[in-house]
């Protein structure tokens, strides 16, 4: 089989995944030459992920650690997605992983 040489590089394409103990999420494209923002992303992401994804990975659960809510965080898309959504959020104080009990795993995927 002869092969032919590439004229040039392949298209790109922006594509947004998540993977939980559960299972994978959906895949989100973002539109070709589309400059992400924050609006942007709440409503081709967030949005779908906590209508879509969050009720088909975690059945029954009503609430879910926020995304975006780190300390050094400005804005909360967590909190602007949250009214829509049935699901209650866990904020900073509540969420488990602020506990000194808990022993975070940063090491096994830092070092794959």
């Amino acid at each position: 089989m002869e092969e032919k040489p590439l004229s040039g590089w392949p298209g790109k394409v922006m594509v947004c995944m998540g993977i939980s103990w559960n299972g994978p999420t959906s895949l989100y494209f973002v539109p070709p030459k589309a400059k992400m923002n924050s609006q942007m992303f709440i409503d081709l992401i967030l949005e779908p992920l906590f209508k879509k994804d969050v009720p088909r990975l975690y059945p029954g659960e009503k609430s879910h650690p926020p995304h975006g809510q780190r300390r050094g965080s400005r804005q909360g898309y967590g909190r602007q997605v949250a009214p829509r959504s049935e699901n209650k959020i866990h904020y900073e104080g509540e969420w488990m992983s602020n506990s000194p009990d808990l022993s975070p795993m940063d090491y096994g995927v830092n070092s794959i």
